[in-house]
């Protein structure tokens, strides 16, 4: 007896088992844990830029903050508004 199921998955070539993840991947879509992953990355960023606002580096303060900030608006535009693959 078929079920409706059995004719999704006959019509697609992905449905396979663990084939969806495969699919995700290969439209540049990735898992949570990437997602994850990066959102510690950003985080940890912030704890840096934390700790450097309560030290005293002088003239570094401002440029070093500047580059820091910028990693982490360009890992934020790539990784979660998708540019990078697009």
């Amino acid at each position: 007896m078929s079920t409706a199921v059995d004719h999704h998955e006959a019509g697609n070539p992905e449905a396979g088992h663990g084939a969806a993840d495969h699919g995700a991947r290969a439209s540049g879509h990735h898992s949570d844990l990437y997602y994850v992953r990066i959102a510690l990355v950003l985080a940890g960023i912030t704890a840096l830029e934390v700790l450097l606002s309560y030290s005293h580096i002088g003239k570094l303060f401002l440029p070093t903050l500047l580059i820091l900030m910028t990693i982490k608006f360009v890992m934020v535009v790539l990784f979660f508004m998708h540019l990078k693959f697009d």
